[in-house]
């Protein structure tokens, strides 16, 4: 009879388990981001070659570390037209992003070196960023959404 109610301690105890951790899961898998405005498309594969993937990695990494997290933050890789005006597409951001709460990742600016271009927003321990390698001559632009926290 001890035996049993020991059984099934255990039994309920592993049930249980699974619950117990996905309540004390981090805020991560609950972060939600704004969607991307209407220019920005999500590739099927990447199509930008091996320099620039570089480089869109390089500039990720660096981004990532601005925004407080120096290992592997996840991102979300996109394509805007020729021609698209990021000017708008962060203020489109900003406000969405201010009415939940964040506050701009200044320290993101100070990464960005000539060529790149790029935002990013901050509230308690999760960030995001959008960051881009300008076009040359009018071609698309490789952007990442890059989520911390």
């Amino acid at each position: 009879m001890i035996l049993a109610a020991f059984r099934w301690r255990r039994l309920a105890l592993l049930l249980a388990g699974p619950l117990l951790l996905s309540a004390c899961d981090d805020k991560a898998s609950t972060m939600t981001l704004p969607d991307p405005p209407a220019p920005l498309t999500r590739p099927a594969e990447y199509s930008f070659g091996d320099h620039v993937a570089a480089a869109d990695e390089r500039l990720a990494k660096r981004a990532g570390v601005a925004l407080g997290n120096p290992g592997r933050p996840r991102e979300v890789h996109y394509v805007a037209p020729a021609g698209t005006d990021f000017d708008a597409i962060r203020q489109s951001y900003a406000a969405r992003a201010r009415d939940g709460g964040w506050a701009e990742a200044r320290t993101l600016a100070l990464t960005l070196r000539p060529g790149e271009g790029g935002f990013g927003f901050t509230r308690g321990d999760q960030a995001f960023a959008l960051v881009w390698l300008r076009a040359e001559a009018g071609g698309a632009t490789p952007v990442t959404v890059i989520r911390v926290g």
